[in-house]
């Protein structure tokens, strides 16, 4: 979910990204 050279900026906004991805696919 990290694109290239985005390396954990804001943790709070890729969990979020994150959670929000696992539940589209999930």
């Amino acid at each position: 979910f990290l694109e290239a050279g985005q390396e954990v900026e804001l943790p709070e906004q890729q969990k979020r990204k994150q959670r929000e991805m696992i539940q589209l696919w999930g």
